[in-house]
């Protein structure tokens, strides 16, 4: 964030902090602001997947009179791709009759990703194994 001071040199310099409406604040559990330049730093990771998606912080520039301003900033936390597919159960075990035609649908599986978005839509595929030609997969489900 960027503040201005029209004040000339000694009272133009404006210092930057965390704020909650009484008090500054240094001990934000996730941001911390440089207080010469205004620079909003992550100070720990942050987890999507845990619910932590929003954070609005409110923002005190002072200069050396005492005067101040304050703003909002949004922030908003983007997922990333930090979580595999898990299969429900792990182990699937399914037989098939040597009657069973082409086509037959003999098991239906289950992954879930924590991942929200694009980041967890999961996809389906067989391995190559000697066995592998014998069956096929819905890609998608």
């Amino acid at each position: 964030v960027t503040a201005i001071d029209a004040d000339d040199a000694e009272f133009g310099s404006v210092r930057y902090s965390l704020y909650d409406g009484f008090s500054s604040k240094d001990d934000h559990p996730f941001f911390h602001i440089n207080c010469m330049t205004g620079e909003i730093c992550v100070s720990q990771d942050i987890d999507h997947e845990a619910g932590l998606v929003t954070f609005d912080l409110l923002i005190k520039a002072e200069d050396q009179d005492g005067l101040s301003s304050q703003t909002f900033v949004r922030i908003d936390v983007e997922d990333v791709n930090d979580n595999a597919p898990v299969f429900s159960p792990e182990k699937y075990v399914t037989s098939v009759s040597i009657h069973a035609q082409p086509g037959t649908e003999l098991l239906s599986i289950f992954a879930s990703d924590r991942d929200s978005g694009n980041n967890g839509k999961i996809t389906y595929e067989l391995l190559p194994l000697d066995s592998a030609s014998l069956f096929t997969v819905d890609r998608s489900t």
